[in-house]
């Protein structure tokens, strides 16, 4: 037995492979099993969600990964806090479904300097992430066209 919980009987690798029985779909199945015994706000739970989020942004499913993204958000929110890190990269993932699938431009610009200003505050301005979050930013400024984007943000005040 885990701290988890059970451990499964039989191992994901000594099942057989079938049609319609592939490694990736035992997989999903197996994490929607584990979600669903941890419960919808437990932070495995919402990461995993977060990760099928991320997976819907790179294939192009624009409204499911847009409001799946918002929901995860304010769930990690609720349970870690507005300046966790996990908060924070669910709030740049949500930037990022805004800007590139959305056309949303104006809020992604929002997002991504709410996760700027918060990594500046919190980490230091010379953090790695905040930097990170810099760049993203710039680069959602410049696809929404603002003037002056190409100088770089600056954090606020």
């Amino acid at each position: 037995m885990s701290a988890a919980g059970p451990t499964p009987s039989v191992s994901l690798s000594a099942r057989r492979t079938t049609p319609g029985n592939s490694p990736q779909r035992r997989r999903r199945a197996y994490e929607r099993q584990q979600c669903a015994r941890f419960g919808p706000r437990h932070p495995i739970t919402l990461a995993a969600e977060l990760n099928y989020g991320y997976a819907l942004i790179v294939s192009g499913h624009r409204s499911q990964a847009l409001s799946l993204v918002r929901d995860t958000l304010a769930a990690i929110e609720t349970t870690h806090g507005p300046d966790h890190p996990k908060t924070l990269a669910a709030r740049s993932l949500l930037s990022r479904a805004l800007g590139e699938l959305s056309g949303l431009h104006e809020d992604a610009v929002a997002q991504a300097r709410l996760v700027a200003d918060t990594r500046a505050r919190v980490l230091g301005a010379d953090h790695p992430w905040t930097t990170w979050s810099l760049e993203r930013l710039q680069g959602r400024l410049r696809a929404a066209g603002w003037p002056g984007s190409d100088d770089g943000p600056r954090l606020d005040p």
